[in-house]
């Protein structure tokens, strides 16, 4: 079974434990009610694994821009945006709209459209993502935009230093087949790099060598019925830390649970792989 799989059935789990506990209720427990139980743990795995996504995903993940092309920064790395080589330019993959403004800079500050070898030290990207990306139980509809201040890309240098913050909003919708239920699951993500450090090495270093993310999650869930509607409102904080190996510890404050992230897809693990 392959771990996007393993995703879907995460979500057929949610849904599940959701409804067979509202079709037992009385009509007394359907009335609307502001707030449902706590989070559950696959709830929460889902909005790991998104995060997950937001970090390294090979399509939209904050990696490719970090990693782009040591000789030509700005351009991404074929082998991390499936052959696309960019600077300023829109592009749409998997039905995603990916739009990316760089800026340069040189030592004084003086800022440029175009990389000069020769006198810039330092470049700044905004990017914004905006979309849905699908499977054969849901549609997520993806809204994000990410700023990234990165210096050390003039030719001598050995290391890039990385600071960047940004925002990412997903939701999906369960339509329920026996029963007039409509289950909403929605995120947003708020999360600051600071001091992430890449080699310019990419043979010997291709990860991240240091440096962390700092997030914070809301994670929203709506559940409508004919009688009524349950919410649940949680909010949960994120500390992703790289040590420049390919598997990057995420650690959940509230659950005190930690998780992996492989930083060559995005997938999430709750056991370190070997």
């Amino acid at each position: 079974m392959s771990y996007l799989q393993q995703k879907y059935i995460i979500s057929l789990v949610v849904l599940g434990f959701l409804f067979l506990g509202l079709s037992g209720c009385s009509e007394e427990d359907k009335a609307p009610v502001s707030q449902s139980e706590e989070l559950s743990t696959d709830e929460l795995e889902i909005a790991v694994e998104d995060f997950g996504d937001l970090v390294a995903d090979p399509v939209e993940g904050i990696l490719s821009h970090w990693m782009d092309d040591v000789d030509s920064p700005g351009v991404l790395q074929n082998d991390l945006k499936n052959d696309h080589d960019i600077a300023d330019t829109v592009i749409v993959r998997d039905n995603l709209t990916i739009s990316i403004d760089l800026t340069f800079f040189d030592s004084e500050g003086t800022e440029s459209e175009i990389y000069d070898p020769l006198s810039t030290v330092r470049m700044t990207k905004n990017v914004t993502i905006e979309g849905a990306r699908e499977n054969p139980q849901r549609t997520t509809t993806i809204n994000g935009s990410n700023f990234h201040d990165i210096s050390g890309i003039a030719p001598e240098d050995t290391l890039r230093t990385i600071n960047s913050n940004g925002t990412r909003a997903v939701e999906s919708t369960f339509e329920g087949r026996l029963r007039e239920v409509t289950v909403t699951f929605a995120g947003e993500h708020d999360w600051t790099a600071s001091d992430v450090l890449v080699s310019r090495d990419r043979e010997t270093s291709p990860y991240p060598l240091s440096g962390t993310i700092d997030a914070t999650d809301t994670i929203y869930r709506r559940v409508e019925l004919p009688n009524g509607t349950r919410t649940l409102e949680f909010e949960t904080n994120f500390t992703v830390t790289f040590d420049g190996s390919q598997y990057a510890e995420i650690y959940v404050v509230e659950f005190d649970r930690t998780f992996w992230i492989d930083l060559e897809n995005g997938d999430v693990y709750r056991i370190r792989p070997e």
